[in-house]
């Protein structure tokens, strides 16, 4: 009879906690398809709705990075009805593709997740297709265009159909256009035989996420080091995908020159993933072979400065591309086990 007893009380338990607020999303996914540096903030509206019997408050909506904001009502919302999240993103010094993530948290511990994405055209608004098809690669997209079936009464595709197929050849087109930094680039007649260049481009890594045109990123900015700024070949150590013995390799040369040749200046390009450590909050270069979960797969950012600052260099210049908060370019943590993005300590040069 007592066993029987305590069974009721486990049933009663569950019904009760069955009976709770019940955070529910209408829709979790919004895409802002393509817009511009200067179209300034955009906009998207979450709808929570409330399937349990008490009322459900919202104590917490978090994004993975500062460019988007959440604004969402505090009052508790009755059992059926719905409340709003407001998420705008700031697409202004970012473009390119993103996504970021947007966590709602209610007062009873249950969490949801909504997501924004989208690309952000470079300074400019967001571009029509009767736009892009007046800009310089007009042919190439024309090109494209004329690829897509004309409509007609006994074609099998309906005009919706249509018009998506069209809008992904357009996409395609414009994504083979150049950045205006990547043409043109300004030749300096002169030599810099004082100055010595390491770049490590990461693109492709084996357990994170690929870092998009990083590889491009570091051949353009290899051709400036060459074409504007006159430094010679010889003296500039390039690594793409590099292990963690190939970075170390590259900072051992830069070293090995800095200490040797006298008036020597440096300059150090990084473009690939960046984690912090979460004990200590240190940054580090995560290696095409390295894991976030495991620092000692990781080259420390401080080591890299002490080891350079050693030298006899009249100066060092650090690019960094990275973002040091264990996120990658969308937004997501290079992490799973990590909830949200850190603040990186920050390193004293």
């Amino acid at each position: 009879m007592r066993f029987r007893n305590i069974l009721v009380f486990i049933v009663l338990c569950v019904q009760v906690v069955a009976q709770n607020a019940s955070l529910s999303m209408t829709t979790t996914d919004y895409d802002f398809g393509r817009i511009g540096e200067l179209d300034g903030k955009v906009y998207t509206t979450f709808t929570v709705r409330n399937m349990g019997t008490e009322p459900l408050i919202l104590s917490s909506v978090k994004a993975s990075c500062g460019c988007t904001s959440p604004q969402w009502s505090k009052e508790p919302i009755s059992q059926g009805k719905t409340g709003e999240i407001i998420v705008s993103y700031n697409p202004m010094g970012r473009p390119g593709r993103f996504q970021k993530t947007v966590t709602i948290q209610s007062s009873n511990g249950e969490i949801a997740k909504a997501y924004i994405r989208g690309e952000v055209v470079a300074g400019q608004r967001g571009i029509t297709k009767a736009e892009y098809l007046a800009e310089p690669n007009a042919q190439l997209a024309s090109a494209t265009l004329a690829s897509v079936p004309n409509k007609t009464p006994n074609s099998d595709r309906k005009a919706s159909q249509d018009k998506e197929y069209e809008s992904k050849l357009l996409s395609q087109a414009q994504q083979a256009r150049s950045s205006l930094v990547d043409v043109d680039i300004p030749k300096f007649n002169g030599e810099n035989n004082n100055v010595y260049v390491l770049i490590v481009a990461n693109e492709q890594y084996e357990y994170l996420d690929n870092v998009t045109y990083a590889k491009h990123d570091g051949q353009i900015f290899r051709q400036y080091c060459v074409r504007t700024l006159g430094i010679p070949e010889r003296q500039i150590f390039y690594y793409e995908n590099a292990t963690y013995g190939k970075i170390a390799d590259g900072i051992d040369k830069l070293r090995y020159v800095l200490d040797n040749f006298e008036g020597s200046k440096a300059i150090v390009y990084y473009c690939g993933h960046g984690i912090p450590d979460e004990k200590t909050g240190q940054a580090y270069l995560i290696p095409v072979d390295g894991k976030g979960t495991n620092m000692t797969t990781c080259y420390s950012l401080n080591t890299l400065y002490k080891t350079l600052a050693a030298t006899k260099a009249e100066s060092i210049t650090y690019f960094m591309d990275a973002c040091f908060t264990g996120a990658n370019k969308e937004g997501s943590m290079l992490v799973a086990a990590r909830g949200v993005a850190l603040k990186p300590k920050k390193e004293v040069l």
